[in-house]
């Protein structure tokens, strides 16, 4: 959501001087963990009163501004000085001097970083502090953004900005991800190994294991998480991140021998490296997807974390809103990734792997999660369909078609899991918001696919009063069952559940969604009942559909475990009887 730069009452407050920090700043005396003792009154003296934090310019550096609310894009996408971001604390409950430093500091080890962001989220899968550089300067107006990227979960507090004094650190920025001890990228396009796996690769570098943030200058000019390779050249990169930008180099690739030969932008060089058939494991890896097609009519994909003698699979849809005419699509922009596509570049610019660890089933840190040591894939959102349209329609207003497509490329990405990982023991589908609608609506395309494999489905914050039909331009493609009611959404995890009495349906939603009742225009209180109604007719209807409802408005569960049902049970214990087939899971 985009809100005015300034508004009526910040402007009084710039204009008469009378405006205090931020009520939730620690502005008072105090002795942070840096040992310094900040007193309270440490500004610069001639910083207007309205964007004095209480903060002091680390050594090298000025004070910009602060805003309350909303901060700069931290995407490539919102604005192209963007570099890359860093957690600073998961759970701090304020801004501290102590964030601050640490926060110039990682500029100070970032090639072109001009400036540096502390961020203060509430509720962000990333952390409460966030640290965001950029490779110019921005004025607080640009500061539009109040949520997650890409108007995903989180709010955000307040933001406070820091300029370098001596303009841009030295060096060549470069965008590389956490790899393996020893691993080599290579190639620009995708390279399929002996063993199957299509990786895609960048400018041979080899980078060693970490899970820092802190990005390095490096040869390459992208980077993303391949299968294992060997090369002759190294680079110092040791604390890769995850954003990607422009490559120098083309090359070609021979699927057939796991071999990719890297050609320079001159042609008058080549060097040749050889993959091996092990895959790398517990890192995400893209893998393109020929004949896949988002909105704008690019081609996307879907991403892969593999682990060490797994035999289980998860295959998670990305959330995101839903889009059905100009308005929505290209106006309100309710559905994720329309106008600009998902690829290779995306997911990396993104930032989706630190993002992807705190959604709970893709948590391999978290000892309570049982889906810790299994396989997990992940489909991104760039249809607006609930991952599941068939339409090619050109709206009033729009300057080309939109594709609608998410039917089509689920199942094309499916196909090519199934080729990666060939014979799960047992798949879950799973998906929040409209990734749990996704999911619903593909149970039946993964059956198909994972044929003669147990397919289960973990749908969080996916329920609706509303058809699947209501919007037409997206011709939603609808599970065919027995009871299925394509009057009804909520009918078909009732259908399926009564359809597949093998297998295990689970629901989960705040008892009043914020979010699902404004996309799909009904009231609050409808949106209520229907899923009150829903949960009592699983419990009542079918032996393996259960749900999980916590009190209280918000939207989506699965980013945390740390929810109660009214009853006090966690949804970490309903999570775990869900998974490992415990007789006494229950809904509560």
């Amino acid at each position: 959501m985009r809100i005015p730069a300034l508004t009526a009452g910040m402007l009084l407050a710039e204009l008469t001087g009378t405006a205090q920090p931020p009520a939730h700043l620690n502005t008072g005396a105090q002795t942070l963990s840096d040992g310094i003792i900040y007193p309270k009154d440490t500004h610069i003296a001639h910083i207007e009163p309205r964007y004095v934090s209480g903060f002091v310019a680390p050594s090298g550096y000025t004070y910009s501004w602060v805003v309350d609310g909303y901060r700069l894009a931290i995407d490539t996408n919102g604005n192209k000085n963007y570099l890359t971001r860093t957690t600073i604390s998961k759970d701090a409950s304020s801004t501290t001097q102590a964030h601050v430093n640490a926060c110039t500091q990682f500029c100070e080890k970032t090639p072109t970083c001009a400036m540096a962001s502390v961020i203060r989220f509430n509720g962000f899968s990333e952390g409460n502090v966030v640290c965001a550089v950029y490779s110019a300067t921005a004025p607080k107006s640009d500061a539009v953004y109040t949520t997650g990227p890409f108007n995903g979960p989180g709010q955000v507090s307040a933001s406070y900005t820091f300029n370098r004094k001596a303009g841009k650190v030295p060096g060549t920025f470069t965008s590389t991800v956490t790899t393996s001890s020893a691993l080599t990228t290579s190639s620009t396009r995708p390279a399929t190994t002996s063993s199957g796996f299509t990786t895609v690769r960048t400018s041979t570098s080899t980078t060693s294991t970490s899970r820092s943030t802190t990005p390095a200058a490096a040869t390459s000019s992208t980077s993303t998480t391949p299968a294992t390779a060997t090369s002759s050249s190294s680079s110092s990169a040791t604390s890769p991140t995850t954003s990607s930008t422009s490559t120098s180099s083309s090359s070609s690739s021979s699927s057939s021998t796991g071999t990719s030969t890297s050609t320079s932008a001159s042609a008058s060089a080549t060097a040749t490296t050889t993959t091996t058939t092990a895959p790398v494991y517990d890192q995400w890896m893209w893998v393109d997807v020929p004949g896949t097609q988002c909105a704008d009519g690019s081609a996307t994909g879907f991403a892969l974390n593999l682990h060490a003698g797994a035999s289980e699979l998860v295959i998670s849809y990305q959330q995101g809103g839903s889009c059905y005419d100009y308005n929505s699509c290209y106006v309100q922009k309710t559905a994720y990734n329309i106008d600009s596509g998902f690829s290779n570049a995306t997911f990396w610019a993104q930032n989706q792997p630190n993002t992807l660890k705190w959604w709970f089933p893709f948590a391999r840190d978290n000892q309570w999660n049982p889906w810790q040591k299994a396989n997990y894939a992940w489909i991104p959102y760039c249809t607006g369909d609930w991952h599941a349209g068939d339409n090619t329609v050109l709206y009033p207003g729009a300057s080309s078609a939109t594709n609608h497509r998410g039917w089509g490329n689920a199942k094309l990405d499916m196909a090519r899991i199934k080729q990666m990982v060939p014979t799960p023991s047992r798949v879950w589908l799973a998906g929040s918001s409209a990734g749990a609608f996704g999911a619903i609506l593909q149970y039946q395309n993964a059956q198909n696919i994972f044929s003669g494999t147990r397919v289960d489905l973990l749908a969080d914050s996916g329920e609706t009063p509303k058809s699947a039909l209501a919007r037409p331009s997206q011709n939603i493609q609808t599970p065919q069952c027995p009871t299925c009611d394509d009057t009804s959404f909520d009918s078909y995890i009732v259908g399926l559940a009564k359809a597949n009495t093998g297998s295990r349906f689970a629901s989960m939603s705040w008892s009043n969604d914020t979010t699902i009742p404004v996309n799909q225009g009904v009231s609050y209180d409808d949106f209520s009942l229907e899923v009150a109604r829903l949960f009592k007719q699983q419990n009542a209807e079918t032996s393996n559909s259960r749900n999980f409802m916590v009190q209280g408005s918000g939207h989506m569960l699965l980013w945390t475990t740390q929810y109660n049902a009214a009853d006090g049970y966690t949804q970490a214990t309903f999570l775990n009887k869900f998974k490992t087939d415990d007789p006494g899971w229950s809904s509560h």
